[in-house]
């Protein structure tokens, strides 16, 4: 983009700048062919010439315009010949004579460049210098609009003239191939339907610049048949104005101006290819006065269209007050040529300027335009990315609390119900049902201990308050709480075993870990807990815990859902569980910067958990 608009500045200041062309002084005269039957021999003769400054248009028609070029004499009869410069390039036919010397050059886009004295994109005639003033003539014939601004310079001043001609126009060509190439990549990349349009337009609008400005002729005149070319021009014209507002009415689609408004400009597209096909069925300058009318009328209707547009829900990415002025601007500067070619106004020299703004400004317009509008949508949609991404993270919490709600009541309902027909069944046997009285209350106590922990967790309530202790005497209390104590062995250091950290929290996991190895390990098999001092993998100083038993009737756990919340093993599902015991030691542990592993080994489940030894030393 800015490669294009650095371009665009040159050839805009190389227009300002410009030196003077400084052209020979001869007059211009013009005369209409009522009936195409005037000659070069007979066209001297006829008294209604009238006089015009080198520039005029007599919009469409089949009549022949003979032009009369009064060529001063020169000053010396070895000078160099001088150069009659027509333009545009689009008509379709133009004779040159000269009387005094007989010569006759033709010239057009009905024909290759072939007697073209410098073989440029505009069509230029040699004039031999002669010692008196004399009269050549110029015959015109074209089925478009029928413009023309002839300029006699010298040679080496023509030479520079056209050269620089098609350095401009050249420049404008490629900077409007430029638009469509940026379209074509970013419709690749947004998949957008009002880029895919203007690409469309731009392609078009390119094509036209190829074939209106004399590049086809100069460049593909060769290969084509006698007229084809001139028929290929008008075509794509039609199809071009087609696209313009095919593009205009995707883009208001999303200001909300009525459907039916831009039916008819979506519409206006096939009427237009039918105006093309006309032309080449039947008269062409009738085709191109339809395609002009079509245009005009669409230009008129493309303001009405933005000015009755509601206020749109969302908002577009680009005020409706600017689209508004661009058309307005837009429209005034097309609908001049049109409205000249159609008769409607005087001419002006923005005919020779007003086709521009299709090639290159209306181009670079919409580039900015779109642009800041995919960048709004892009922002629009990252924005609601981010939305849905935060939806669906709650979307998937909300789930899985659910799940957790199904879960947590269903192993309530399972495992209180068999604690409370134990209490019923031993009521019944007195003072002798105490003590199993009271393990079905220390299995339902724990079952809500640890459910509650669960939901501690889970909503961040419960903090470690950190202090210094001796984990050692902590872990022998423990011990000695447990459901069965006889069955422990313990290898515990005589020294105190100091550390920072949270009794509360280290008492549940070693609670948990002993209930779940009394529970599933072989009956009345020994249980074995060692706690030894060590260092962590970044070389912090802890303390290990290792804890072993016996595989039991239940089996060996399945380590990958080992640590899962209600995970249990189907063969434990037997005895009375929450499923919570190894889930909370995993979660307690990183509390307090620890962590727990399953190392199975000779027979024996073994469950490793490690803390830290200082609280200074603890990762952050």
């Amino acid at each position: 983009m800015v490669v294009a608009i650095a371009l665009v500045l040159t050839v805009s200041h190389a227009m300002a700048t410009a030196q003077p062309i400084a052209p020979v002084n001869t007059t211009f005269a013009a005369w209409l062919d009522p009936d195409g039957t005037a000659t070069a021999d007979t066209v001297l003769d006829k008294a209604n010439w009238e006089t015009f400054t080198g520039w005029k248009s007599w919009g469409f028609g089949l009549e022949p315009i003979w032009l009369r070029i009064t060529v001063p004499a020169a000053l010396r009869s070895d000078e160099l010949p001088q150069v009659l410069v027509v333009r545009p390039p689009y008509l379709d036919r133009v004779t040159f004579y000269d009387p005094t010397t007989g010569v006759i050059r033709h010239a057009g886009d009905f024909l290759p460049a072939r007697e073209d004295a410098l073989g440029s994109v505009v069509f230029t005639f040699e004039v031999s210098p002669q010692t008196k003033a004399r009269d050549v003539l110029l015959r015109l014939e074209s089925s478009s609009t029928r413009l023309v601004y002839l300029e006699m310079l010298p040679m080496a001043e023509a030479k520079r003239f056209t050269r620089w001609v098609e350095w401009v126009t050249g420049s404008f060509l490629l900077v409007s191939l430029f638009l469509w190439v940026w379209s074509v990549m970013e419709w690749l990349i947004s998949r957008d339907r009002v880029t895919a349009t203007f690409a469309i337009q731009q392609l078009m609008v390119t094509l036209w610049g190829f074939f209106h400005l004399g590049f086809a002729r100069a460049i593909l005149g060769e290969w084509f048949p006698e007229g084809m070319l001139s028929q290929t021009t008008s075509t794509v014209a039609a199809v071009m104005v087609g696209t313009i507002f095919l593009f205009f009415a995707s883009l208001l689609i999303e200001y909300s101006s009525p459907a039916w408004m831009l039916r008819v400009m979506r519409s206006s597209l096939w009427v237009l290819i039918g105006l093309a096909v006309f032309g080449i069925l039947g008269p062409t300058h009738l085709a191109l006065m339809g395609v002009n009318a079509v245009a005009t009328f669409l230009l008129v209707w493309l303001v009405i269209t933005v000015l009755v547009s509601p206020k749109s829900q969302p908002q577009p990415p680009i005020p409706k007050a600017v689209i508004l002025a661009y058309v307005f601007f837009y429209a005034f500067v097309n609908a001049i040529p049109t409205m000249t070619n159609l008769g409607l106004i005087q001419e002006s020299r923005i005919l020779f300027y007003g086709n521009m703004s299709n090639l290159v400004a209306n181009g670079f317009v919409m580039l900015i335009i779109l642009g800041v509008r995919h960048r709004l949508f892009r922002s629009r949609h990252e924005a609601l990315a981010n939305q849905l991404i935060r939806q669906q993270e709650q979307a998937r919490m909300n789930e899985q609390y659910l799940s957790d709600q199904r879960q947590l009541l269903a192993m309530l309902a399972h495992e209180i119900k068999t604690p409370l027909a134990n209490l019923r069944i031993w009521m019944e046997a007195g003072q002798k049902g105490r003590p199993a009285m009271e393990r079905a209350i220390d299995d339902m106590n724990r079952v809500i201990e640890r459910c509650v922990h669960s939901g501690q967790l889970s909503d961040q309530s419960l903090q470690p308050r950190m202090e210094l202790l001796d984990v050692a005497e902590l872990t022998r209390f423990v011990c000695s709480s447990s459901r069965q104590p006889e069955r422990m062995l313990l290898d515990l250091p005589t020294d105190p075993c100091l550390a920072q950290t949270d009794a509360q929290i280290l008492s549940i996991v070693l609670s948990n870990l002993l209930d779940n190895a009394y529970k599933y390990s072989a009956l009345n098999s020994r249980i074995t807990l060692r706690l030894t001092a060590t260092t962590g993998s970044q070389g912090i100083n802890g303390w290990r815990w290792q804890i072993e038993n016996e595989v039991g009737s239940t089996g060996w756990p399945e380590a990958s859902k080992l640590f899962g919340k209600y995970y249990r093993s189907p063969l434990a599902r037997k005895q009375s569980g929450s499923g919570l015991g190894l889930f909370l030691v995993k979660a307690l542990l990183e509390l307090l910067n620890g962590h727990v592993t399953y190392s199975p080994s000779d027979g024996l489940v073994r469950f490793e958990i490690w803390l830290p030894a200082q609280l200074s030393n603890r990762p952050t």
